[in-house]
């Protein structure tokens, strides 16, 4: 098994492409540990939302979605649970929190 490291581009870049002998690819990443901030918010789930349109409404960019679910622990992006609040965490602290 080899592995190889994502492009710095790729906002898993912090993680790993791994290649197993059958020819399986897998992402291995650890989730990012985000403090708490002063600036953290909190957003309580609605019917529908999605995590990459929540990251482009609080950080301008749909790309910071795994941000949010990081700070939440969501192993599972696409199924949100509505009624369920969110801690939206300051950007920056979130940025500075990448290895």
């Amino acid at each position: 098994m080899a592995a190889l490291l994502l492009r710095l581009n790729n906002p898993y870049h912090y993680g790993r492409i791994v290649y197993f002998k059958d020819g399986q690819l897998s992402l291995d990443r650890t989730q990012l540990n985000i403090p708490n901030s002063p600036l953290d918010r909190l957003y309580v789930i609605k019917a529908d939302d999605e995590l990459s349109v929540l990251a482009y409404r609080f950080y301008g960019d749909s790309k910071y979605w795994w941000i949010l679910a990081d700070k939440n622990k969501i192993e599972n992006p696409f199924i949100l649970e509505e009624g369920t609040t969110l801690i939206v965490p300051d950007l920056i602290i979130a940025q500075i929190s990448i290895p």
